[in-house]
Formats: structure tokens, sequence, C-alpha cells
């Protein structure tokens, strides 16, 4: 997958949790993803990584901020 294919504001889920440790797999697993920018940023820092937004988990748990590569991650909707 190509950063041309996901743009800000899409809602992405990560392809394959178990590729992470343990932790942070259960942490991702099953939640929607809300693209905030694409890399790199204004330092030139995080080329080819994404900010995402995890969502709440069937409305519950906590929204929390991740720095991840855009080859983990597949599109499940498009930005409006």
């Amino acid at each position: 997958m190509s950063e041309n294919e996901i743009k800000a504001g899409d809602i992405v889920r990560v392809k394959d949790p178990s590729a992470f440790y343990s932790a942070v797999a259960k942490k991702v697993a099953d939640r929607d993803a809300v693209v905030n920018w694409i890399g790199p940023d204004k330092h030139g820092q995080f080329e080819g990584r994404v900010s995402v937004t995890f969502q709440k988990r069937n409305g519950r748990g906590k929204e929390f901020r991740q720095v991840i590569s855009v080859r983990h991650l597949v599109v499940v909707r498009g930005a409006a």
C-alpha cells in the first residue's frame, strides 16, 4: 500500500495486529482509526508513516494516538 492510497480523514485498520508485540496487538486489534496526517511532518520526520487516532472499541475504552507505518494499515472507508 502506498501513501497515495491513504488520505487524511480516512478510516483505517491494522492489517495484522499479531505482527506487533502482544501488548500493542491487543490494544490495536479490532479498532478503527482516523488518519490525522501523513508523513513527513513539518520537521521532515516520519517518512512513510501516518498519525492515527484509534477510536473506542464498541463504545468502550479510550481513544489514543499512534504514529504507524502505512504498510501496516488498510483503508476501511475513504474520507467523506
